[in-house]
């Protein structure tokens, strides 16, 4: 499938549906997940949590690196990202690797959007 990825490059990278990279997008996602549950574990300490997200912060890069076969140079350009941007990357890789097209992906977005901005609207208690 090919997946474009505008603030590395115009053309697209080629990206397989393959079992392998399947796993990887899992892990990925394990990874993204279990940071908030270290976050929030009161016997957390702040040493552990920071651990936690720097690892977290590699595994994003690995992963995009990889997935995308990203060349020094390219890695370089999604390193100087802001880090919202690098997990924003690997998050729609993601959802690509995992069947979602990108017109599904970008109307799952608006409803995120709608949502977070329900939210927002709603009365504190």
């Amino acid at each position: 499938m090919n997946i474009v990825v505008k603030q590395l490059r115009t053309k697209p990278f080629e990206v397989k549906k393959s079992t392998k990279n399947l796993k990887k997008t899992y892990r990925m996602q394990l990874a993204m997940a279990t940071i908030q549950d270290v976050a929030d574990d009161e016997k957390s300490d702040g040493i552990t949590v920071l651990k936690r997200q720097m690892e977290l912060q590699d595994t994003i890069i690995d992963y995009t690196v990889d997935l995308l076969g990203l060349s020094e140079k390219e890695k370089d350009k999604l390193e100087e990202l802001e880090f919202d941007e690098a997990v924003d990357i690997s998050i729609y890789i993601s959802m690509r690797v995992t069947g979602m097209t990108d017109k599904e992906i970008e109307e799952s977005r608006a409803e995120d959007e709608e949502d977070e901005g329900l939210d927002q609207a709603q009365p504190s208690k």
